[in-house]
């Protein structure tokens, strides 16, 4: 009997240990929780990274080099550098949290999930951003009342737009790497038109230009499907186009013609229109970090430092109607001005050695988890994208977001024989 018993123990399979369990946890909690809560998607990743820092210390995992790690530690280099020449060191130091969110892409990366475990985390991601955008939705009457826009919940109001914009790009990503049911694929067009929506009335501008450009690179890397998502987009929201003001708006804002018509205005005599006298605003706040560039080109005038400056630089006007930035509503103009052209030479280091690693050529041999790495830069050229109009490297959830999704899209996990019960992977798409 204790022969058997000892047989039966060995063919049982091992049991799961916490440190995975609790990576695992982690990544399936942000993956739901990163739609609608800044604080609870990064409890959520303090405990993956505590759950692999177990399975590391267990020897069941380790880190591995990645293309990103020098061109981080050179844009780090960068930042710490400035931080002593911001006046209030206090302000400054806690800013270095910044470019601790990158690492969201390692706590994503390092571990090799299983192509079950990479879908089923992706999936709630997507599940996650369409629950929140039907919820959204249901107040379209709401938000068709001019001055109202599409805001999120709890602590992700200000940027939904750019989340929801990454979440219909992962929509797009799982519809062109899958072949689903009908009922599957009904349900993933609701979350693409639903998200579509929710982007729509975010007014957002920086998010409808990096959505388009997503939706472009998937196009040419799943052409019919991708056709077919923003067909149904735009059958879904384009009487709104035209109909509601503040889109009109929006879109008058992005004419070529009358952006550049405003550099022979003044600032206290700006057309009626909102977008063109925030295209106005941003124009001059950009102006305002090269003036104030203009004796610290090496390492700029400090991180956190902007707003300062800016108080200095101001116009009489500027100070009356409360026109006064803490940051350059740009990525680029950001980085310039608080570090300086090292910062700005590592910043760009940076995203082209990021460009290059996503832009991998595609895993593609029929395992729709290996092909899902097709859509990573789509994601991370929207995400950069977003940065000509906004300071969305300073938005810590979007740049978590974007961060978690290239590492779980470009995980270099091994095909694992659970994948054969997987849906087949769309090549011919």
């Amino acid at each position: 009997m204790s022969a058997e018993l000892e047989q039966a123990e060995k063919a049982r399979p091992p049991a799961t240990p916490w440190a995975q369990r609790l990576y695992l946890a982690g990544l399936y909690l942000y993956a739901f929780t990163c739609h609608f809560s800044i604080s609870a998607s990064q409890t959520s990743l303090v405990l993956a990274l505590i759950g692999f820092l177990g399975l590391y210390l267990t020897g069941k995992t380790s880190p591995e080099r990645t293309p990103l790690d020098l061109p981080f530690a050179f844009f780090t280099t960068a930042g710490l550098l400035s931080v002593f020449r911001a006046e209030d060191l206090s302000r400054a130091i806690p800013e270095m949290k910044a470019y601790l969110i990158i690492f969201c892409f390692y706590v994503a990366y390092w571990y090799k999930l299983s192509d079950r475990q990479l879908m089923k985390i992706f999936g709630v991601f997507v599940s996650s951003a369409a629950l929140v955008a039907i919820v959204n939705s249901l107040r379209m009457p709401y938000l068709e009342l001019s001055g109202n826009r599409a805001k999120g919940f709890y602590s992700m109001a200000m940027t939904f737009g750019e989340c929801q914009a990454l979440g219909l790009l992962s929509a797009t990503i799982l519809f062109g790497c899958i072949r689903r049911s009908f009922i599957g694929t009904a349900l993933l067009l609701l979350a693409t038109v639903s998200t579509a929506y929710s982007v729509l009335f975010s007014m957002v501008r920086s998010a409808w230009i990096g959505l388009f450009i997503g939706l472009t690179i998937l196009f040419f890397r799943f052409p019919r499907r991708t056709a077919v998502v923003v067909l149904v987009i735009l059958a879904a929201i384009s009487p709104f186009l035209y109909v509601n003001p503040d889109i009109r708006d929006r879109i008058t804002g992005l004419n070529p013609k009358k952006t550049a018509d405003l550099g022979s205005m003044q600032i206290d005599n700006l057309p009626e229109n909102g977008s063109l006298q925030a295209s106005y605003y941003r124009m001059t706040i950009w102006w305002r970090g090269f003036q104030m560039q203009e004796n610290n080109y090496p390492f700029g005038i400090g991180i956190n430092n902007v707003k300062n400056w800016y108080k200095k630089l101001a116009s009489e006007y500027e100070h009356q109607n409360n026109l006064i930035w803490g940051h350059q509503h740009n990525n680029f103009m950001q980085t310039f001005a608080s570090k300086g052209y090292l910062g700005l030479i590592a910043f760009f280091n940076f995203i082209i050695a990021a460009l290059v690693f996503v832009w991998q050529p595609a895993r593609n041999d029929g395992n729709p988890a290996l092909s899902l790495n097709r859509g990573a830069s789509a994601i991370y050229i929207c995400f950069i994208v977003y940065g000509i109009g906004e300071f969305s490297w300073g938005d810590e959830e979007v740049t978590m977001m974007a961060m978690f999704l290239i590492g779980l899209l470009m995980n270099p996990h091994p095909a694992a024989s659970s994948s054969g019960s997987l849906p087949q992977a769309d090549t011919a798409s």
